[in-house]
């Protein structure tokens, strides 16, 4: 082998071997906690590198109350079944 192509290929190596330890950003996609930088957590339903969040903060708002149910017409279970009473 020549001494270029040995360079060449220490070279390619050593630039796979660089680029295999960058860690991901905000955002970016990763598999497990190890593949983010320092204070992100790998989201495992998006794949996605984000801050962790730790709030345990009541909501601002409470939910909306909803309205009871009203009743439209009476109930014709009987009917549609065939086992009509009237």
């Amino acid at each position: 082998m020549s001494s270029r192509l040995i360079a060449s290929l220490l070279s390619l190596f050593l630039a796979a071997l660089t680029l295999s330890g960058c860690k991901q950003g905000e955002g970016d996609v990763c598999q497990v906690t190890e593949d983010c930088e320092a204070g992100l957590i790998c989201n495992a339903v998006t794949g996605r590198c984000q801050t962790e969040t730790t709030d345990t903060d009541p909501p601002d708002a409470a939910p909306a109350i909803d309205a009871a149910p009203t009743v439209d017409a009476p109930a014709d279970a009987q009917i549609d079944a065939g086992n009509s009473v009237w």
